[in-house]
């Protein structure tokens, strides 16, 4: 009744994932094993719910269903409900659900008497395993007595009637009945009587069998003794012809057709020439290929690309970007938009174009993503991390030194330089300032280095007021050097000052991809409608 969502359904996943334990360390490579990824424990669905009636009361209506079953036993039921019937995959119940527990029977109360009320229920075992369709739809007023179903049709006890014959060729007739009928299981050419009305002469019917171009199973054609032109028949038929309810013929009542005898004879079947001796071919026969394709590499190569390469030709949904989401390594919930997703000519690699990514760790989860032959990735093969990238760093201007001067050396405007780990992988820099040199500073320049201090990279200009600046995108376990130097209006800059920081590690927290939802997180999502 209501249809998974891949984006709703990967969510609840990230929301369950938050409290699992770490299972990737930042120096794992970029393919973690599968078995690091499958969830422990109970990962079996209840059965479906069946046989749930419904019965209106007072202000309430009362439920009941039969037992659905588990590989570790069912341990309660839920109820959803609305106004409006569920009737398409895109709807869902308004209200509930329900945790009625374990049992088979549940008063739904506080309803508004005379009003129609929809119902769907299913079950969960103590995993939080739920049934993965909803139960058939029941429906009742509250205030009315007895279930809100239509009445049962009418058996049917109407007898067939012939409603015409017609000779097609000179051996074959057509018989239409006024509804589907059943030939004998025995000999149904003997449920036919062909005459010739005047003479009386038998016409013989050698063979019965239904109209396999009449979808009705209205028509019957038979096989009969050569016909003769314009010679008029009496067709009567038995009391072993019956419909589909069973009912037979009524002798005396309808059961007789005339028609006219045809001289066209059927067109003769032409069979073919005996086939020629079949080509052995020596190749052995290849196995079919029940292999699911897999990861091979995941590399994001700028801030907003992402290369995928498979073991395999993989066939991807006509929305590629369904396909995949790509999550914060380290907060699941936090999705990274995937803008496109093209596929290379050879089917093995996917480029993923996404919003912009910083310089931190990834997930990358796959969909639906199956090959050739239709086998889907598993679950425990189907997520992966990778190193995000952060955007250029824009350019900074530095102005030049005049070629065959030596920059002159100014006095250190700053001191005190501290660094401080905060969150996110960030380095925060702070400093105190000199009152008695700050006359001739123009700017501070800031310098980081990853060698232990042996180069620098560009410096970063912050003005002669800044007193801290903030170094994002950071790596844990790095150690990062840093020098704070003075610079004046010609470009003149001091020996600097220097401190460094090592950032501890997080550790990224790798998503289980789990298909369904547990107990608790199950409403968040929509189920199927039971087909």
């Amino acid at each position: 009744m209501r249809n998974y969502s891949y984006l709703k359904s990967a969510m609840l996943l990230l929301m369950i994932v938050a409290s699992v334990p770490q299972v990737f360390a930042l120096d794992n490579p970029i393919i973690p094993e599968s078995s690091k990824l499958v969830a422990a424990g109970d990962t079996g669905y209840p059965s479906d719910v069946n046989n749930v009636k419904a019965e209106g009361k007072d202000k309430a209506i009362t439920l009941s269903w039969d037992a659905s079953t588990d590989d570790t036993g069912v341990t309660g039921y839920k109820i959803f409900y609305g106004i409006q019937s569920v009737s398409v995959d895109s709807a869902s119940y308004t209200l509930g659900p329900v945790d009625a527990g374990n049992v088979l029977t549940y008063d739904v109360p506080n309803l508004e008497n005379g009003k129609t009320y929809y119902f769907a229920v299913t079950a969960y075992d103590a995993a939080g395993n739920e049934s993965e369709f909803y139960s058939n739809e029941v429906s009742a007023k509250a205030g009315v007595p007895g279930a809100d179903v239509p009445p049962a049709p009418a058996a049917d006890a109407v007898a067939p009637k012939v409603g015409g014959a017609s000779a097609v060729f000179s051996d074959m007739v057509k018989v239409v009945f006024s509804e589907p009928v059943q030939l004998p299981t025995v000999t149904p050419e003997s449920a036919f009587n062909i005459k010739e009305d005047l003479a009386g002469t038998a016409l013989a019917v050698t063979k019965a069998e239904l109209d396999a171009t009449d979808i009705t199973n209205k028509t019957v054609v038979l096989t009969t003794d050569a016909q003769k032109k314009d010679a008029k028949y009496v067709l009567t038929v038995g009391i072993q012809m019956k419909d589909l309810a069973g009912n037979p013929m009524i002798s005396g009542t309808s059961d007789t057709a005339v028609f006219t005898g045809s001289d066209v004879p059927q067109a003769k079947e032409i069979k073919p020439a005996a086939p020629e001796a079949p080509v052995v071919d020596p190749t052995p026969a290849v196995a079919a290929d029940t292999t699911a394709p897999a990861f091979v590499a995941v590399k994001a190569v700028d801030a907003n690309t992402v290369e995928v390469t498979f073991s395999e030709p993989v066939v991807l949904l006509s929305n590629a970007a369904e396909n995949f989401i790509v999550t914060d390594a380290n907060d699941n919930t936090k999705i990274t938009n995937i803008k496109k997703v093209s596929v290379s000519e050879d089917g093995l690699g996917a480029t993923l174009t996404t919003a912009d990514m910083e310089a931190k760790k990834y997930n990358l989860i796959a969909l639906k993503v199956k090959d050739a032959a239709g086998n889907v990735m598993p679950v425990e093969n189907s997520a992966t991390a990778f190193d995000g990238l952060a955007p250029a760093a824009p350019t900074i201007v530095i102005p030049p030194v005049t070629e065959g001067t030596t920059p002159l050396k100014v006095a250190e405007a700053a001191s005190s330089l501290m660094a401080k780990a905060m969150t996110g992988l960030v380095a925060q820099l702070s400093w105190k300032t000199k009152a008695d040199t700050m006359a001739d500073v123009a700017n501070f320049v800031l310098y980081m280095s990853t060698d232990r201090g042996a180069t620098y990279g560009e410096g970063i200009v912050l003005g002669k007021d800044a007193t801290k600046y903030d170094f994002k995108n950071l790596t844990a376990d790095m150690v990062y050097y840093f020098k704070l130097a003075s610079r004046d209006s010609l470009g003149n800059e001091s020996e600097g000052l220097v401190t460094f920081m090592t950032l501890p590690a997080t550790g990224p927290e790798m998503l289980l991809l789990l298909l369904f939802g547990s107990a608790g997180g199950s409403a968040l999502i929509n189920r199927k409608k039971k087909k």
